[in-house]
């Protein structure tokens, strides 16, 4: 009769639903899974290349301090070699002589006023470096945060089954905020953080090197300087 057919097709009806269902469900478990690994790659990835940049800023900081003592240890020298300069401008008449003794003095102050220009000018471009680490390393943190606070939502998500305890439905959870990435960007946007923090890394092992170069040719300049 006409009440055993619409009771037949109710049976029908829920259990094509409930087979529906149970396919989303598989599909969008796969999604979140498949979603919470490539969550957990970038987040790895960011981590490693905030080790790296932890590990580079120690580094520029040892280096300016290097470059501090190596610009301390010019201010004795010079103020021997000014004060010589000065005792000698009263030698009288005849004994005032402009002899060898005096052009190196003279060259002696030149070369330490030009290395303590040049120690200075590289402190400043190693702050400015030190400055531009942190603030990729900054942009690295920020980054590697989003991702711990998404990856644990997706893995929260993806281990949800029909049998999981407090459930509860919200109102408005199958809108699509305005304000969401796409999948595409979200990736682009963490791999522009990294490559970001890779030049700025990059140029602090560069003026590393320099530094290096500097701190040699210092010291081997002044040495000359004192045998001449």
């Amino acid at each position: 009769d006409n009440s055993e057919k619409v009771r037949h097709e109710s049976k029908n009806l829920i259990a094509a639903t409930d087979a529906q269902t149970k396919r989303t469900q598989a599909d969008v478990t796969k999604k979140l899974q498949q979603r919470s690994r490539d969550i957990g790659y970038w987040k790895d990835e960011l981590n490693r290349e905030i080790e790296e940049m932890l590990n580079e800023d120690d580094l520029l900081c040892a280096e300016k301090i290097r470059l501090e003592k190596a610009l301390d240890a010019t201010a004795s020298p010079l103020i021997i070699a000014t004060d010589c300069l000065k005792n000698r401008e009263r030698r009288q008449n005849i004994d005032n002589v402009h002899d060898e003794v005096e052009i190196e003095l003279h060259k002696e102050v030149d070369l330490i006023q030009n290395v303590q220009a040049l120690l200075k000018k590289t402190i400043d471009e190693t702050d400015k470096q030190i400055k531009l680490v942190r603030r990729a390393k900054h942009n690295l943190s920020k980054d590697w945060g989003d991702k711990k606070h998404a990856y644990k939502i997706d893995v929260s998500a993806g281990n949800l089954n029909n049998y999981t305890t407090e459930i509860m439905y919200r109102d408005g959870v199958e809108q699509i905020s305005g304000g969401n990435s796409k999948p595409e960007d979200w990736a682009q946007k963490t791999h522009d953080n990294i490559m970001a923090a890779e030049h700025e890394r990059m140029a602090g092992i560069q003026l590393r090197g320099i530094i290096d170069d500097i701190l040699t040719d210092v010291a081997n300049d002044q040495r000359e300087q004192a045998n001449a």
